[in-house]
């Protein structure tokens, strides 16, 4: 006669060796699932590093460019600020105008998500959001100053006018090297860990 203890003990064993695989089966599938939604993210993450870099070298040659002409506006508006025929518009059509080239808006948001943030070292959260300063100070403070300047004083000859012009666009000249700077530390952050490739 079978006893009651070894049917318990059979019936324990038996649930005990059906379970194991299934808790293994699970285990195996969260771990896979795990790995495989890591490598996702890490594709999007490297992906996301080298498109910012891509921009960046853009808008540092766009910049370049930019601080150019503005120093050649910038030197002429030195040059005629005390001849009250030249007009300020004259002294910028001399250079054929300023020409500011337009720089792409880099989007850091996908940076911010929590799956993301324990992933990306602290001092380069801290450049991204250094550049966010700088293109936003930029975008609201010196250009809306500047081109109050022009629209208000563009047929001025006097000296005061072209010479709040000339300190409008020196702030817009140091605005845009900060962005310069910012841009460049972090394409040499992200190449120096090796994070994105030269491809440009």
């Amino acid at each position: 006669m079978i006893s009651i203890k070894r049917i318990k003990r059979e019936t324990v064993k038996k649930i005990i060796l059906d379970f194991i695989p299934a808790f293994l089966g699970v285990l195996i599938a969260l771990l896979l699932n795990n790995y495989v939604e890591n490598r996702k993210e890490n594709r999007f993450l490297k992906q996301s590093f080298q498109n910012v870099y891509n921009i960046n070298k853009e808008n540092i040659k766009a910049i370049e460019a930019s601080i150019k002409n503005i120093k050649n506006n910038v030197d002429t508006l030195n040059f005629y600020k005390n001849n009250n025929k030249s007009t300020i518009f004259d002294c910028i059509a001399a250079n054929k105008g300023i020409s500011v080239k337009t720089q792409k808006k880099i989007s850091l948001h996908i940076f911010r998500d929590s799956r993301f943030l324990t992933k990306i070292d602290f001092n380069l959260i801290s450049l991204f959001g250094e550049l966010e300063e700088n293109h936003t100070e930029i975008s609201q403070s010196y250009k809306n100053r500047m081109v109050y300047i022009l629209q208000s004083e563009v047929y001025s000859t006097d000296y005061k006018s072209k010479e709040l012009l000339i300190l409008a666009l020196n702030d817009y000249i140091s605005g845009m090297m900060q962005i310069e700077k910012c841009s460049k530390e972090i394409n040499n952050y992200l190449l120096e860990k090796e994070l994105v490739e030269d491809n440009l």
